[in-house]
């Protein structure tokens, strides 16, 4: 039996490092999982909008899951297209019947082309955004944060120009069609300003 003792123990050599390689090849197929676990679980991460190193900003979002801002912007996309589609469509519709009368208002006329004007705006917007939807990560979140607030305040800032278009069209000699075009900008910028605030306060819960 001596001539088959090398055999043996080459066999029970080759055995024990094939083991040694098995084990490691499980070790690092482990940590690549783990790996993978890790980024997912970032992708899928509560987002909070600290406090950025050497900024004033504070942000109101608190812990939402990525997918959950996600699902929150696409309504509000939605909102503001079928917002946009109603008024292009109603102002259509008013300049349409106003240019087959006889007689024309002003005021409703210059109304219904700020209603059609904003509407086109508003749905072309809508449409554009929907293109860069997408999950956002800590800083992505951070701008769509700020970026909210700062269409608030502009929103406001229309209501602001078209109640000031309003007054000046009643003081200037009772102009209609002033007074028409302020009132659009008005009911524009207000709805403007329900659906922003209505995604800032959904993501600040």
């Amino acid at each position: 039996m001596m001539p088959f003792e090398p055999y043996a123990e080459r066999t029970r050599c080759l055995e024990e490092e094939w083991l040694r390689h098995r084990s490691d090849r499980v070790e690092e197929e482990s940590k690549q999982i783990g790996r993978e676990i890790c980024e997912a679980g970032r992708e899928r991460a509560k987002l909070r909008l600290p406090v950025e190193a050497g900024s004033d900003y504070r942000s109101r979002m608190q812990y939402m899951w990525a997918d959950t801002l996600l699902t929150a912007e696409r309504a509000h996309i939605l909102r503001l297209f079928a917002w946009g589609a109603t008024s292009a469509v109603t102002g259509t519709a008013l300049v349409g019947w106003l240019r087959g009368r006889a007689g024309q208002s002003p005021l409703l006329l210059q109304f219904g082309l700020q209603t059609m004007g904003w509407g086109l705006a508003e749905v072309a917007l809508a449409l554009f955004a929907s293109r860069g939807l997408g999950l956002r990560d800590l800083a992505g979140a951070t701008r769509l944060d700020r970026f909210l607030w700062l269409n608030i305040g502009l929103d406001f800032g229309y209501v602001l120009v078209g109640a000031s278009i309003l007054v000046t069209g009643w003081q200037i000699g009772r102009r209609s069609g002033l007074v028409g075009a302020g009132v659009g900008v008005i009911v524009q910028g207000s709805a403007l300003v329900l659906l922003d605030l209505t995604l800032a306060v959904h993501i600040s819960r």
